[in-house]
């Protein structure tokens, strides 16, 4: 997101440009509800040691 005009999604395929208000609406509350949840700096890093953690675990558990 840029600004309230315009937003640009990117996937595997194709680049849009989304210019309708109700749209851009929608694309700003989605984008705020995943900036409030995410984290940074150690708290990143714990979250991602504790993913790891769990994987490994799992995955030592499937082999018998």
């Amino acid at each position: 997101m840029f600004d309230d005009k315009v937003v640009l999604v990117e996937t595997a395929s194709a680049k849009m440009s989304v210019t309708q208000p109700g749209e851009i609406e929608s694309y700003f509350k989605t984008f705020e509800l995943l900036r409030q949840s995410a984290v940074y700096g150690q708290a990143a890093r714990d979250l991602i040691l504790t993913a790891i953690e769990h994987f490994v675990r799992r995955g030592r558990g499937n082999r018998g």
